[in-house]
């Protein structure tokens, strides 16, 4: 027959470990919803960069193929496109 402390201690161990376990799971669902959020801001970042460079296009021709303006959207867009979070930074 085991004896009470050893019955306590059995007790106490399962009651820590379902805590650690509701806590670990907690951790990931945090984890995978902050990889979500990163996900979605890097396309949208892209998306925005392609469709600046995109946008250069229609807008050199309309101004008679002054291409001034392309100076500054299509470095952006390739930082837009190719460039870090500052997330990551932080």
């Amino acid at each position: 027959k085991k004896s009470f402390f050893f019955v306590i201690l059995a007790k106490v161990n399962k009651i820590l470990l379902q805590k650690a376990i509701k806590e670990w799971m907690l951790h990931m669902e945090r984890w995978k919803r902050k990889w979500r959020s990163c996900r979605q801001d890097l396309i949208k970042r892209r998306l925005g960069g392609i469709g600046l460079m995109a946008a250069t296009i229609p807008v050199v021709k309309m101004m008679e193929g002054d291409a001034t303006i392309a100076l500054l959207t299509i470095p952006l867009g390739l930082y837009m496109f190719f460039g870090k979070p500052m997330d990551e930074f932080y």
